[in-house]
């Protein structure tokens, strides 16, 4: 390296998780693989300058969202989160940048910031750092719109249409396994069962 070039920043140590498809991704890196046709990108929190403490809160929230939901729902968050910032330009989600922000989604948009909004109060609920009180008091204000329904399923949207086949069998797996564990009652296994049938 010559005396001009710029020195690049130490690589935090990795932190492995494992997603709720069962795939390892590291906490720190930019490109957690989810399952086997999602892969998170995260490389717009350097990019885009965010600040250090927020992009530290947002990857512990996304990576407990990772762990315990669907690969669609986190990459959806991650790609509102990412236009938030590219959007409003600002480094952290404050109230003004909220506000901001919600000044510039019309009518058919503004259902993002419903989006950010329920990953924030999670972030904030596990205390992770960068997310403050007045943010999520400002969001608790809002009476905000959801998205159009019917839509993402008539058009078959990957992120927010049907289940896949992959997802609804992960779904299934899932309700095993925790009724295996006794973390579900006989009732409430057959219950979500059948629910899922019908879906």
């Amino acid at each position: 390296m010559t005396a001009t070039e710029p020195r690049s920043a130490p690589r935090a140590p990795p932190i492995m998780r494992k997603s709720s498809a069962g795939y390892e991704f590291d906490e720190n890196s930019d490109e957690w693989m989810l399952d086997g046709s999602i892969t998170i990108k995260l490389a717009f929190l350097s990019k885009l300058g965010v600040e250090e403490k927020t992009s530290e809160g947002f990857r512990k929230a996304l990576s407990r969202y990772a762990q315990d939901l669907s690969s669609h729902h986190c990459q959806n968050i991650s790609t509102r989160a990412a236009h938030f910032f590219k959007v409003s330009k600002e480094k952290d989600f404050s109230p003004a940048a909220l506000s901001g922000y919600k000044a510039k989604l019309d009518g058919e948009h503004i259902w993002y910031l419903g989006v950010l909004r329920g990953f924030l109060d999670s972030w904030a609920e596990w205390r992770y750092p960068g997310i403050a009180a007045k943010a999520i008091d400002y969001l608790d204000g809002l009476t905000i719109k959801g998205n159009a329904k019917g839509v993402a399923v008539l058009m078959n949207c990957p992120y927010s249409g049907p289940y896949t086949s992959l997802e609804h069998e992960s779904l299934v797996y899932g309700l095993a396994n925790a009724y295996a564990a006794k973390r579900l009652s006989q009732y409430d296994y057959s219950f979500l069962l059948e629910i899922g049938r019908a879906s």
